[in-house]
């Protein structure tokens, strides 16, 4: 990627307007002469500074990611990406030649090739993307059935225009079933050009018209554990079939329950996405499972996972979201908790109080800014993760911050998100970090399920050298989601399988403090194991999750419960059975 800059300073006026049309040429013609994307952004610093001083209209070029040897002494040539400089001289040589006046003729065609049907109602659709130098004169299918000898063409006219890309469609006419169709795209241009798809073979493209077999196939990736706050909760599949999906949903549960559908809703071409909605509450298991038919005659259904179901746990959290105070946290230099004095950050999503390196204006050159979190306890949780929302504007590579824990008082390690740092090193920091620009707030995720049982404190540092500054950094939702530890294990107790679900009474019987229970399921599923007071209510979850068929153990432990009868519960599938223990002082 690179970026392409233009005028947005007003300085001198009026040349904005044209340096937005210059730059937006620029990047086209780099996408097209070039294998680099591109993005546009405000030439607020570099060589053709000058030129814009005396009144040029100008654009350019900047790293899209900048190497970490700008302005130092290892900037030499060994430490050049020699294909990215070849790129970017591509990209530079098509502007140069554009703008003074040379241009080279081009016709390109960019298609799908139609893969095989059993549509035999209506014509086939064929579309293309068509890039010229000039106009285009023609457009043709030419097509041939079953190999004959003779071909028919079909005219395809345009449809829309998207960038420099003119999008063309044609059509074959309905096919009966057991018909082979192979085809052949053919463009001409104003300025003489000629194409073909495929290009430079005589190979055509074929496909068949026959009955559909075959199920969509649907990708996804499993939900990871989340927190209640975050419901509800969006599932993202992809879906494709050769005929396409005629309608797709989800089908979930909660903690065993009902079950409940929800349809999938088409983004894109192949995107699709739902949303789990319902009275989610800590601890909960949610299981789900992805439906998908197609629009072949048969109606051939996919269902994923083929056997079973995902499942993920619903996550308690403790959550600072700084807008009654600013949540103990304590910091230095930089650091500021309030509402945010410049109009250029983004408001953020959950209320306008936040933590920043300056609410308002840019941050201090040269200087490293701490903000110390309050200690957690995370004593009785497991599955932790560590989560908050954040905004950025920083120098690149020079500046940045990043997030370090301490561990039962230990020394500060650094913690690596999730999906990793946006920037392997940064200068002021001397280490990986969030540095340029976010754009927009994002989700900062961090696994810490291995500090469970430990007090932790969390440090955002940020530092800067003695160059530029820009907007800093803002920090919103600090959150630390879990589940409580409310189970005392779950152990299998034998290797060989039972044929019947089946509930044992609790061994020893009355006691103090603890008891085992033991249960057997003769089939996998979905298993709530509860304990309730003579009242009914819930005083101890011990098991609430998918198990294997097997034997099983569980140690309940009642320190904290008064002397009394109680009940407890096993629920497999629709089988429930409940039997009493009594706690004795």
């Amino acid at each position: 990627m690179i970026k392409v800059e233009r005028d947005e300073d007003n300085n001198p006026p009026g040349n904005n307007q044209a340096s937005a049309a210059f730059t937006d040429t620029l990047a086209s013609l780099t996408r097209t002469y070039s294998s680099l994307a591109t993005t546009i952004t405000e030439a607020y610093g570099s060589d053709y500074m000058s030129f814009q001083d005396r009144g040029y209209v100008i654009t350019g070029f900047y790293e899209g990611q900048e190497s970490p040897h700008y302005h130092h002494s290892t900037d030499n040539v060994a430490n050049i990406d020699p294909h990215y400089l070849c790129e970017v001289t591509k990209a530079s040589l098509a502007g140069l030649a554009y703008f003074g006046g040379i241009q080279r003729k081009y016709l390109t065609i960019r298609h799908e090739p139609q893969g095989d049907t059993q549509d035999t109602s209506q014509s086939v659709q064929i579309e293309a993307g068509i890039t010229a130098s000039a106009p285009v004169s023609s457009a043709q299918i030419t097509y041939r059935t079953n190999w004959t000898p003779a071909n028919t063409e079909s005219t395809m006219v345009q449809t829309s225009v998207h960038g420099d890309t003119v999008v063309y469609r044609g059509w074959v006419p309905k096919q009966p079933y057991g018909t082979e169709v192979s085809y052949f795209l053919r463009v001409s241009s104003l300025d003489s050009m000629l194409a073909t798809f495929p290009q430079d073979t005589l190979v055509p493209v074929v496909f068949r018209v026959l009955p559909d077999t075959i199920a969509p196939r649907i990708v996804h990736t499993q939900l990871p554990n989340r927190s209640y706050r975050d419901a509800p909760f969006e599932i993202r599949a992809g879906l494709a079939d050769t005929n396409g999906i005629a309608d797709a949903e989800v089908i979930y549960r909660i903690n065993g329950g009902p079950d409940t559908t929800v349809s999938l809703i088409q983004l894109s071409a192949d995107m699709w996405r739902a949303s789990l909605s319902g009275a989610f509450s800590p601890a909960d298991s949610v299981e789900y499972r992805i439906r998908a038919r197609d629009r072949s005659f048969s109606g051939n259904l996919a269902l994923l996972p083929a056997s079973g179901w995902f499942m993920f746990r619903i996550l308690n959290s403790l959550v600072y979201d700084f807008e009654t105070s600013n949540g103990s946290f304590l910091p230095s230099d930089d650091w500021e908790w309030g509402l945010i004095g410049t109009t250029d950050v983004p408001a953020p999503p959950h209320g306008p109080h936040v933590w920043a390196t300056r609410l308002a204006g840019n941050y201090s050159s040269n200087v490293v800014s701490t903000l110390l979190s309050p200690s957690i306890d995370l004593t009785g949780k497991t599955d932790v993760v560590f989560t908050f929302n954040h905004f950025y504007n920083i120098e690149p590579l020079n500046d940045g911050g990043n997030v370090a824990v301490s561990v039962d008082s230990s020394p500060f390690q650094v913690l690596i998100p999730q999906s990793g740092y946006p920037t392997t090193y940064i200068g002021a920091l001397g280490g990986p970090g969030y540095s340029g620009n976010s754009f927009t707030w994002k989700d900062a995720t961090f696994n810490i399920q291995d500090l469970s049982n430990h007090q932790v404190r969390f440090r955002f540092m940020f530092a800067s050298d003695i160059l530029t500054s820009q907007r800093g950094w803002y920090l919103d939702d600090v959150r630390i989601d879990f589940l409580d530890s409310v189970a005392t294990g779950i152990e299998s107790k034998d290797a060989t399988l039972p044929t019947l679900t089946k509930l044992f009474q609790n061994y020893p019987n009355p006691f103090n403090p603890t008891t085992k229970i033991r249960f057997e399921i003769g089939l996998p599923g979905f298993v709530n194991l509860s304990v309730y007071d003579i009242l009914g209510k819930e005083v101890a979850l011990l098991c609430n999750e998918v198990l294997k068929a097997g034997r099983y153990e569980s140690t309940f432990n009642v320190s904290d419960l008064p002397s009394g009868v109680y009940f407890y519960r096993l629920a497999v599938g629709s089988l429930v059975e409940t039997r009493k223990l009594m706690i004795l002082r």
